[in-house]
């Protein structure tokens, strides 16, 4: 995958994440995750905080 799509995903994944309107495995269906649990490592390991952490701060 190259890396702007990479970087796509987390953009569209912080967006969602911000507005709080929809639950994570929610957000990890939409774009298209196979499961929540890697949506979460995915996002962990490119933004450094699991979705959770992120949607708390934001």
């Amino acid at each position: 995958m190259s890396e702007w799509i990479k970087d796509y995903v987390i953009l569209e994944a912080k967006m969602m994440l911000r507005s709080k309107d929809l639950a994570i495995y929610e957000i990890s269906d939409l774009l298209n995750f196979p499961n929540p649990s890697f949506f979460s490592k995915y996002f962990r390991e490119r933004v450094g905080i699991t979705p959770t952490q992120y949607r708390n701060i934001e």
